[in-house]
């Protein structure tokens, strides 16, 4: 009997901490590392099941023939069903040319050098006017130069290699600008939750396990799970799986004698997801410049950015976290419309890194 009772005292005891742990982990203040993974695993579990819902669709093929519709005209809505890290908040009006892309007519060839620039929704400007984009902001700066637009919602690094190849000749360009795409380490990570089994969806189950305890994340991080460690693998991985394509691009270019500039821009939470094109632009000679760029403090901006209509805040509010342990994982929501899409200011940003190395290499 005194067996059972002091093996009962035991594991009450050991319930007791484990609750005392919980409790104290989610009343200290998080360190920027910890909000980084609470963030993140809510993040993966979205995602996870937003791309197995629509794994038929990851694929060139549907984003070439589906998703760039030829000469478009309407308004794309906000996703109502998707979160608010993940959701651009306002409708915002997209024309398409009969290419199906969002720029003006294409010439049957373009007789003067051109700035051609591939990427994906946010070189398309998701969630943006037209003349708000940063390739648009840069045109107006160049008037003697054409600049094309060939980004594509969902265009990854393969996606991108074929759109290059079909136009390059085309629109003749003489530098082009390779937006790193943020599907490439999206679906990248989303492999590898499934092991390659496609069929088979993620244990999100499990995610959301970890993801429901502050002390099972904080042994997570312990171990060298944090959100920026997952990242760093997976860009590695992410070099493999698209390293033909990659090399296509870049040989495409080299064979043309085009400048190539690799843009590796940063998600909301200041990693840069572009690694995996910065390692081959600098293995290659035709890539003039490798810009990372980040975003700078705007006080101006940062005033204004607690209207409680940004998606910082509302994405602190559906998580149930505080909005101190959010201002960790976003410092500068003012450039974003939600984790990777890009506010007006932001595609200003970048066509403010951009200026200088165009006016250096169209010269």
């Amino acid at each position: 009997m005194k067996k059972v009772f002091f093996s009962l005292v035991v594991f009450v005891g050991f319930i007791l901490l484990l609750v005392g742990l919980e409790l104290g982990l989610r009343a200290l203040p998080p360190s920027q590392s910890f909000a980084r993974l609470l963030f993140f695993n809510q993040f993966k579990i979205s995602r996870w099941a937003f791309l197995t819902q629509r794994k038929h669709q990851l694929n060139v093929e549907w984003v070439l023939d589906v998703i760039a519709q030829r000469n478009a005209d309407y308004y794309e809505q906000p996703e109502p069903n998707r979160p608010a890290f993940d959701r651009v908040p306002r409708a915002y009006h997209i024309k398409t040319n009969k290419s199906g892309f969002r720029d003006q007519r294409f010439p049957i060839r373009s007789l003067r050098k051109s700035v051609l620039l591939i990427g994906d929704s946010v070189g398309f400007g998701k969630g943006v006017a037209e003349n708000e984009r940063f390739l648009s902001v840069l045109a107006q700066k160049f008037p003697r130069t054409p600049f094309y637009n060939l980004a594509l919602q969902g265009c990854t690094a393969d996606c991108m290699a074929e759109v290059l190849e079909k136009y390059i000749d085309r629109l003749n360009p003489g530098l082009i600008i390779v937006q790193t795409s943020s599907n490439d380490i999206d679906q990248t990570l989303w492999r590898e939750g499934v092991q390659e089994k496609v069929e088979q969806s993620p244990d999100i189950k499990e995610l959301e396990l970890i993801a429901s305890s502050y002390l099972l994340q904080k042994i997570q991080e312990v171990v060298g799970e944090d959100s920026l460690s997952v990242l760093e693998k997976n860009s590695r991985v992410a070099d493999q799986y698209y390293a033909e394509s990659i090399k296509k691009i870049f040989t495409l270019a080299a064979e043309k004698e085009v400048k190539v500039i690799s843009l590796n821009l940063p998600f909301a939470y200041e990693w840069n997801y572009g690694g995996h094109i910065s390692r081959a632009c600098m293995d290659t000679e035709t890539c003039v410049f490798d810009l990372k760029l980040q975003f700078p403090e705007d006080s101006t901006l940062s005033e204004a950015r607690r209207s409680g209509d940004d998606f910082a805040t509302r994405t602190a509010q559906e998580l149930q976290l505080s909005q101190e342990c959010i201002d960790l994982v976003f410092p500068h929501p003012e450039y974003f419309l939600d984790v990777v899409h890009l506010t007006a200011e932001g595609h200003a940003k970048v066509a403010e890194g951009l200026e200088p190395l165009l006016e250096r290499n169209l010269r």
